[in-house]
């Protein structure tokens, strides 16, 4: 019976470690697609799950990882507008370049993410990868 115990303890404990401690290396990480990439860290993956979890909390606090260059939808002339607008936070369109920006920079700064959240302070913490 003790045997049995010990089993059962056993499996449970493994079943609750999180993704986010399976040692994934930053090169097996890269090589993920942004959604792949959020759920193995335990990050929400969808679009707009992803958008407030990392990017809004990031830029609200001044880390502004996509300044338009990356956003089909931005130019030159309403760059200006949008930042006039106080909208710079919103950028982020989830294009193909800015979600290969957002892997580089979440596997990065993946030390700064606990339980698929951003750690308190992991804004002044954050390091921006291009």
């Amino acid at each position: 019976m003790k045997e049995i115990v010990l089993f059962c303890t056993f499996v449970i404990s493994i079943s609750l470690v999180s993704v986010q401690e399976q040692n994934y290396s930053n090169k097996e990480l890269l090589e993920m697609n942004i959604f792949e990439l959020c759920e193995a860290l335990g990050i929400p993956g969808k679009y707009n799950d992803r958008y407030d979890a990392v990017i809004l909390p990031l830029c609200e606090e001044g880390v502004v990882l996509f300044d338009g260059s990356l956003n089909p939808y931005v130019t030159e002339e309403n760059n200006k507008e949008i930042e006039e607008l106080g909208l710079s936070c919103y950028k982020y369109v989830g294009s193909s370049k800015q979600n290969l920006k957002l892997i580089r920079n979440i596997v990065h700064n993946r030390h700064l993410f606990e339980n698929g959240s951003l750690k308190p302070n992991a804004a002044s913490q954050w390091q921006i990868v291009d």
